[in-house]
């Protein structure tokens, strides 16, 4: 579906990362022992045992969005977590297999025989000369980016997901224009139990809908009122019939008599045999003292009658329309309040009460699939690590990253929507892979080095953020605006919590190295 489309963009991303730790890490140890085994051997201990941790939290950072009602995001942690572990799977033994047999001649065939220059030495110079002012400037930014979280909304106008440019919403926008419509229509559905039923249901509805029209809670309204007056209405106009009929006796003849003299007084051209009929079909009217219902109604063939009746489900609608103010918050609640209280076969919906259902849905949804991330995270880091300080590192950059992106996209006015609300749980399931890595490579490389550290898994820290930039960025150029800001989203996370792994914990281990 619409959502379920990025999940290659981002599979390709996080593909690319599990697969440059381990050809970077093989190609290392080729170069010191030049033994294929051995090589290997130490690649998937080291940095595939990091690989495996950071595997696990993403996935089931994607797997819990299956706790949300919305179907879309459902769906994509289903197929994005499979993804990533089919990702795994391949990266350990694909990616091993084929190592090996390239490497047959040689490191040559991993990895050029030189080095490239990657930056990761300038870095270990800045972390290990001004640790403190690394800390103190990073805390001022995260505290500075915070403040933008005040000015975060959530939009849920369908219109901002849409296409970029949509010729349909264009034209939407200019058919409410001339309609002079502020807003979309609210429906009211009664369904009943028979014709009878819903003919009980004519008063109720239309002096609901007239109160709030004088009350000035609705602009207008459009209901089978305008074909059949309700009941009560005929009841008032049948008995004022009556009184005129009781002091003017009707007759053909008379009628007859009194219109052809006016018609021919005018010079108005008339023909006998339709002035018969007309009178005849006047003089029953005015006779007619039966209300007339629902079932007298499906004998006409007006087209109209089908935009407010449908006698196959014996259910009718009526249409509210907004004031010029809009649908507000306290509006709605008393129309949903009063409709409640009017029985579960009368039903309240239309765009601004969906949309706030799907937003309470989606919000809840995605928070509790946050907090089930989170949790889980701490599960496998702490497993994996053992100690409370390391697990506080490891989640420190995904935790800070997570703040810094709501932060910038608050003074951004980039504002979350039905559609990327969805992926803040993936940016821990993102964001703490970069802990790991640098703690993996910190605590099991049989030195407590934070140069040694960010040198085995540094560059490869940097080129996995680059191509997962690459990948979710590349998102934010899709028509599709609801896509868009999902790219958005992940970008700016991605981004927040690289530049947290690479700078703020290094930092606070050369700071802390006694203590670890």
């Amino acid at each position: 579906n619409i959502v379920t489309s990025v999940v290659a963009t981002v599979l390709i991303g996080l593909y690319v990362d599990y697969a440059l730790h381990i050809v970077k890490r093989y190609g290392d140890e080729m170069r010191v022992n030049n033994d294929r085994k051995k090589a290997l051997e130490i690649t998937l201990s080291k940095t595939g045992s990091a690989i495996v941790i950071s595997a696990s939290t993403t996935a089931l950072s994607f797997f819990s969005i299956l706790i949300t009602k919305f179907t879309g995001l459902h769906e994509l942690g289903i197929v994005a977590g499979i993804g990533i572990v089919i990702c795994l799977v391949t990266s350990l033994l694909l990616m091993g297999s084929l190592l090996v047999w390239v490497s047959g001649a040689g490191v040559s065939g991993v990895l050029a025989v030189k080095e490239i220059s990657s930056g990761v030495e300038t870095l270990i110079r800045l972390v290990v000369k001004r640790p403190k002012r690394i800390l103190l400037s990073g805390l001022i930014i995260v505290v500075i980016l915070c403040f933008g979280i005040t000015r975060q909304r959530f939009d849920n106008d369908p219109e901002h997901v849409g296409v970029r440019g949509s010729k349909a919403v264009a034209a939407l926008k200019v058919m409410h224009q001339k309609a002079s419509k502020k807003g979309d229509p609210l429906h009211i559905v009664i369904k009943g139990k028979d014709v009878e039923a819903l003919n009980d249901a004519l008063d109720p509805l239309e002096k609901l809908l007239s109160g709030w029209e004088n009350d000035g809670l609705i602009g207008r309204y459009d209901s089978i009122n305008v074909l059949l007056p309700a009941p009560y209405k005929q009841k008032i106009k049948i008995d004022k019939l009556k009184e005129l009929v009781a002091k003017n006796t009707l007759h053909i003849g008379s009628l007859k008599k009194t219109l052809t003299r006016e018609l021919e007084k005018n010079n108005l051209a008339y023909e006998k045999d339709y002035i018969n009929t007309y009178l005849k079909g006047v003089v029953a009217a005015l006779n007619q003292h039966e209300l007339v219902g629902l079932k007298e109604l499906e004998a006409i063939p007006n087209p109209r009658i089908n935009c407010f009746y449908c006698k196959d489900d014996v259910s009718m609608v009526a249409y509210l329309y907004p004031t010029e103010k809009g649908w507000d918050k306290h509006t709605l609640n008393i129309i949903k309040d009063t409709v409640g209280s009017m029985g579960s076969h009368w039903i309240l919906t239309g765009n601004s009460i969906l949309f706030d259902e799907i937003k309470s849905s989606v919000i809840s949804g995605s928070v509790m699939a946050t907090i089930v991330t989170l949790l889980l995270n701490l599960v496998i880091v702490y497993w994996f690590f053992k100690k409370p300080l390391y697990v506080i590192l490891v989640m420190l950059p995904v935790t800070l990253g997570f703040l810094m992106t709501l932060g910038v996209m608050g003074y951004a006015n980039a504002s979350f929507n039905f559609i990327n609300v969805g992926t803040v749980a993936l940016i821990f399931g993102l964001g703490v892979d970069y802990g790991i890595y640098i703690m993996q490579a910190y605590v099991r490389e049989g030195k407590k080095d934070i140069g040694n550290a960010l040198r085995v898994s540094g560059k490869n820290i940097m080129m996995g953020a680059a191509t997962t930039v690459a990948g979710c960025g590349s998102l934010v150029t899709a028509q599709f605006i609801g896509i868009a800001t999902v790219g958005l989203v992940l970008t700016i996370g991605a981004i927040s919590c690289v530049l947290i792994a690479l700078f703020i914990i290094p930092a606070f281990l050369c700071l802390k190295s006694d203590v670890l």
